[in-house]
């Protein structure tokens, strides 16, 4: 148990699953990111007449609903975490078989990796496996508990022929085998960096595709989603002998910490939603009593939204109507949530700014929210690679009533971009060799096109003459003048 929590950390995470050359898909993956820990896993079932896939299923159903979204001090250190998980699988497998005769016998590979903050921690059993890829080069992070790996370690074959051995698909470990099973556990073995990728597979994928065919296709590709579906389809494609289960993840690096939003709601499941979605994109929640408008604000900012979702129509209008009447909240967006009992005229008439349908929230709840709190003040764009500095120099504006948005990749703020376009961009970077690339693809952004880019950090060019050739509108050497030309440049822009 550790007492420390690990920053809150951005990572994009994807699972993708096909059948392959079979009739059905024995393969499970899982990827759940949250606030400060993210979970990976890949369950290859074994069992036939559909056992396979329930012993996969019940690995990976295991694993989520131990799995918490946000890091507390209570909560066990990543190796203990895992090893008390993948046992908790292995026991519902057996369990389950010992109910269901007809299932005797089946089991699971498993591969799981829990990113904690920075640092990566990876528990496996049987041959699915764990990779890191970084700047071109891959790392398997993970030995198979293989009949095979076995042989290349006593130097019986090369790694090459097991692809062609006939014991390849003979396995030393699984879970279901066994009350006790060993596993394999490697604490905080990685300290991941920004742009780093964690990808887990089952063996159908590394039984026709190269380590370094897959680290070329994440370079080429950047994007988990396109990186999973290249090679699933690079499988089939190749005759796909077994299932193909890829799961990536791309570490985006420290989550900076965006305004407080009130949501007022007596259903605790409908709470936990609204953390889980927008804890993940840097929202603080304020959790408020639905029976009062009278905020207790010495303990809490007052929120740049709000969100009121009552089973009680008229609780809820009637909530609306006081909020929007207080003098504090004259300014502050209102979203009321509905099964569809108010109209949105009638909630718009009681001071919401928009209503959503329970139905689509998931959908619509984060631009929705964009649109609103960004509507209200001059928004500016911060890219900075590292988040220390990202957020000094967003305190350094914190004194105007702008919406401050730092980015730790060109990702997400180009994705940023397309959502709500900036009236100013801010790029904040020492000398680097991508420094005129970005600045040029800033310029040359359609959306963006009249929005200044000042380029800051000293260093980074010798004078202003040299931003301007590498596509900077302004340079400032000194983030203590940024205020200054950031409210002379919106002012020029109104």
């Amino acid at each position: 148990m550790s007492s420390r929590k690990p920053k809150a950390t951005r990572m994009s995470v994807i699972e993708l699953s096909d059948e392959g050359s079979r009739d059905h898909n024995e393969d499970r993956g899982l990827a759940l990111s949250g606030r400060s820990q993210h979970l990976l896993a890949v369950c290859d079932g074994m069992g036939g007449h559909a056992a396979g896939e329930v012993a996969s299923g019940l690995a990976v159903a295991t694993f989520a609903k131990l799995f918490a979204n946000d890091y507390s001090p209570e909560s066990p250190a990543a190796g203990d975490f895992l090893e008390q998980a993948i046992n908790a699988a292995n026991q519902a497998i057996r369990m389950d078989a010992k109910e269901n005769p007809s299932r005797e016998g089946m089991g699971s590979t498993c591969v799981v990796g829990l990113v904690r903050g920075r640092k990566l921690s990876i528990g496996h059993v049987g041959d699915s496996r764990a990779y890191l890829v970084r700047g071109g080069g891959i790392r398997q992070l993970t030995r198979d508990h293989s009949f095979v790996e076995e042989m290349v370690r006593a130097g019986m074959i090369t790694p090459h022929e097991t692809h062609t051995n006939p014991q390849r698909n003979v396995i030393l470990q699984s879970l279901g085998c066994n009350d006790n099973i060993n596993i394999d556990v490697n604490e905080n073995t990685v300290n991941l960096k920004v742009g780093d990728y964690v990808l887990l597979c089952s063996d159908g994928l590394t039984a026709v595709v190269a380590d370094q065919e897959i680290a070329e296709t994440v370079e080429r590709l950047a994007e988990p989603d396109l990186i999973a579906k290249d090679l699933v389809d690079l499988t089939n494609r190749r005759g796909a002998p077994d299932n193909v289960t890829v799961v990536i993840g791309r570490f985006d690096g420290d989550l900076i910490e965006g305004p407080p939003i009130a949501i007022m709601c007596e259903d605790d499941t409908s709470i936990d939603l609204y953390r889980l979605i927008l804890q993940r994109e840097g929202y603080r929640i304020q959790v408020h009593d639905c029976n009062t408008v009278d905020f207790d604000f010495q303990s809490s900012e007052i929120p740049a939204l709000v969100i009121i979702e009552h089973e009680d129509p008229k609780v809820t209008l009637s909530l609306c109507r006081d909020l929007s009447n207080k003098a504090d909240f004259k300014k502050t967006p209102i979203i009321v949530v509905t099964d569809g009992q108010i109209p949105a005229p009638q909630a718009k008439g009681s001071g919401a700014a928009d209503v959503l349908h329970s139905k689509a929230l998931l959908a619509e709840l984060l631009p929705k929210i964009h649109e609103l709190i960004n509507s209200n003040s001059p928004k500016v764009y911060i890219l900075e690679e590292e988040p220390d500095a990202a957020k000094a120099v967003g305190q350094s504006l914190s004194q105007a009533n702008l919406t401050v948005r730092t980015f730790n990749t060109e990702h997400d703020l180009h994705d940023a971009i397309e959502r709500n376009a900036p009236h100013l961009l801010i790029v904040h970077m020492g000398a680097s060799p991508g420094l005129e690339r970005i600045c040029r693809r800033l310029k040359t952004t359609a959306s963006i096109q009249n929005a200044p880019i000042v380029l800051t950090a000293e260093g980074a060019v010798a004078n202003p003459r040299e931003a301007y050739l590498l596509g900077a509108d302004y340079y400032l050497p000194n983030v203590s003048d940024l205020l200054n030309l950031t409210q002379m440049l919106l002012a020029k822009a109104r």
